[in-house]
């Protein structure tokens, strides 16, 4: 009797480590690039937004904080369409809400 091969077992293919980490970080670095993105072009304008609408109603209030807030939406709406390159150049220079209150305020753009 002949002895017959013993048939090869099909070997796992082997993973490529390497590559598989180097898609994971690519994907995650991808991912925190998008949300830094996100935060400078959505999140920190509509804080800022906020912010100077709260800083405005309490210096406008003078006992009735829903007429000053309502107020303010109206004057930022105001700030936004009919004075954007003055709004930017004191967000720009300035780090504070109440700091860009002041800075609108001198530059005779206050709440009317």
């Amino acid at each position: 009797m002949s002895e017959q091969p013993v048939p090869a077992t099909p070997e796992k293919p082997k993973r490529n480590w390497t590559k598989t980490i180097l898609i994971v970080v690519g994907v995650l670095t991808a991912l925190c690039c998008v949300v830094v993105v996100l935060y400078f072009v959505v999140l920190a304008p509509a804080v800022a937004k906020v912010n100077l609408q709260i800083v405005c109603a309490i210096v406008q209030s003078s006992g009735d904080t829903d007429a000053a807030s309502e107020k303010c939406k109206a004057w930022i709406a105001d700030l936004e369409k009919n004075h954007p390159q003055e709004l930017q150049a004191c967000q720009q220079a300035n780090s504070s809400e109440g700091d860009l209150y002041n800075c609108l305020l001198q530059q005779g753009l206050g709440p009317k």
